[in-house]
């Protein structure tokens, strides 16, 4: 069976001279194994958030700094390292759509207040121009006394899914207009009857 030691050596000494040396050992095979297993688990998260584009934060509250992973990170256009060790809030703000702040700010705002979840949906801008969609989901962390110290939570990037629902907008749009172009009359009935749309011929 391995096992971990740690050593702490203190020095014996007679008229100022080292005569001898005292050693403390304990024992750390189980905070090691501990460790190896938090280091693993750790590794299949990020790797997990890494492959579904998902970003989490941490924001302490008395000192308005944010700590972030690196997809996160990458979502605001924010270098790693520096997200990792902690940067103000002002950082993620100023990386998020001009339109948008308002309206983060706010949400953020009564989320802290009230204590209750936090949920948004904004776009990001980084330095280069890109433009991201994120839904941002959060809680407070309160402490013995009720008081809010942190607040946490995740952000997925859900750009597929806004390009594809412009998409699918942009082409409903050009068939309604179609539809309305014709002489034809054109109508939508559901199987039990209601009908749904009718086009501008059918009113005319």
């Amino acid at each position: 069976v391995k096992k971990f030691w740690t050593f702490i050596h203190h020095p014996i000494k007679r008229g100022g001279k080292v005569v001898a040396v005292y050693q403390t050992t304990k024992d750390i095979t189980e905070e090691q194994r501990i460790q190896q297993e938090l280091s693993i688990t750790r590794t299949q998260l990020e790797e997990v958030l890494s492959t579904s584009q998902v970003g989490t934060w941490n924001l302490d509250l008395k000192t308005q700094r944010v700590k972030a992973d690196s997809n996160l990170a990458s979502m605001f256009g924010i270098p790693t390292e520096e997200a990792l060790n902690g940067v103000e809030l002002q950082r993620f703000i100023d990386s998020i759509y001009p339109d948008d702040q308002a309206m983060v700010r706010k949400k953020i705002l009564s989320a802290i207040e009230s204590r209750k979840l936090y949920e948004a949906e904004y776009r990001t801008i980084i330095a280069d121009g890109t433009i991201r969609w994120v839904l941002a989901r959060g809680s407070v962390k309160l402490d013995a006394h009720n008081e809010p110290i942190s607040f946490s939570g995740s952000i997925i990037d859900i750009t597929e899914r806004k390009q594809i629902e412009q998409a699918l907008a942009e082409s409903e749009a050009r068939l309604r207009f179609m539809a309305d172009s014709m002489p034809q009359l054109v109508w939508i009935t559901r199987p039990d009857g209601y009908h749904e749309y009718y086009n501008r011929q059918w009113y005319e």
